[in-house]
């Protein structure tokens, strides 16, 4: 777990440090951009962080935060799963099952997209306290953080089973892009209104998927990806 724990961290910070820096340089922008904006505190979070796209009146910037905040993160999962599986794992495996590492890599990785999301909307409370003019309410900070993180989570685990069950059935690369940017298209993009239950049952049947698949296909995923 310790070992889990060292490598997931120093990879995320070290090895994609460009990416969250500019990540950071987004939001901040995005967060200048929208104080010349007369809003409420509430509506000048969720634009700027993207949290409450409606597709059916949107704002530029609005979309553009969404899509940043979902595919930076979207990103992270593939990378770092896959980089114990291309290379790693054969090692891994001498220490614990593949379902064993599935689960402590749960925890490690999820604990880390948790880090990153506090810092996301420290850096959030930061700009507001420096460029917003009106009342700062925590309790709407807080509500949106949850939100979020389960909604960015569920989506990182249904994305990860599209891709083991890509690697395991031996799909069409073109034709598994194209069915997960269809269930994008459909599925709910405000986070803020999107059922929790809803977060929940996605959440699982992805972790779920995932675990069945690391659980009796192990060897082709690493085949998969490269590794031995």
């Amino acid at each position: 777990m310790k070992y889990l724990w060292m490598n997931d961290i120093r990879y995320i910070f070290q090895k994609r440090k460009k990416l969250l820096l500019l990540f950071a340089t987004v939001l901040m922008l995005s967060l200048w951009l929208e104080s010349y904006q007369d809003r409420s505190f509430y509506h000048f979070i969720c634009v700027s962080l993207g949290v409450a796209f409606n597709h059916k009146s949107f704002e530029w910037l609005e979309l553009l935060a969404y899509l940043f905040n979902v595919v930076v993160f979207l990103f992270l999962i593939v990378d770092v799963y896959m980089k114990d599986m291309s290379s790693q794992l054969s090692h891994i495996f001498v220490r614990m099952t593949p379902l064993q590492w599935f689960v402590k890599k749960t925890i490690v990785f999820s604990t880390c997209m948790l880090f990153l999301k506090l810092v996301e909307y420290l850096l959030v409370g930061l700009g507001s306290f420096l460029l917003y003019r009106g009342d700062i309410i925590i309790g709407d900070c807080l509500f949106l953080f949850g939100k979020d993180f389960l909604y960015i989570l569920c989506l990182q685990f249904l994305l990860l089973a599209s891709y083991f069950t890509f690697q395991v059935w031996r799909w069409d690369e073109v034709f598994m892009i194209g069915l997960f940017v269809i269930f994008m298209l459909v599925f709910d993009k405000n986070m803020v209104y999107c059922p929790c239950w809803k977060l929940g049952i996605g959440l699982m049947i992805g972790w779920t998927v995932c675990g069945i698949w690391i659980g009796r296909e192990a060897k082709k995923l690493i085949e998969g990806n490269g590794g031995k």
